[in-house]
């Protein structure tokens, strides 16, 4: 096979592979704030119930800790989806 046909397919399945993490990125995103929005729903019932309790506290916690870990996924997927359109844009460059 030409050298240049193998690195094209080298970097195709490079490029695939961050196109599934991206998509497991973004997937994980959606979980976060799913269950963000869970706990948001399940805090309002408990702040009725018995206001100011240790159990109100270690929710808005979680909640805060996973809404951060939501917006770090959605970073690093825009960060890799980005490098994927310059490594596209290269590619095309090289082997176009």
């Amino acid at each position: 096979m030409d050298p240049k046909q193998q690195a094209a397919m080298f970097y195709n399945s490079l490029a695939a592979a961050d196109a599934f993490a991206c998509k497991l990125l973004a997937q994980g995103a959606r979980m976060q704030r799913g269950r963000v929005a869970s706990l948001e729903s399940r805090l309002e019932v408990l702040k009725k119930i018995e206001p100011g309790g240790a159990e109100v506290a270690a929710l808005e916690a979680e909640i805060a800790t996973r809404a951060q870990l939501a917006k770090k996924f959605e970073a690093l997927d825009e960060a890799i989806t980005k490098a994927l359109d310059d490594r596209a844009a290269l590619d095309k460059g090289k082997f176009g």
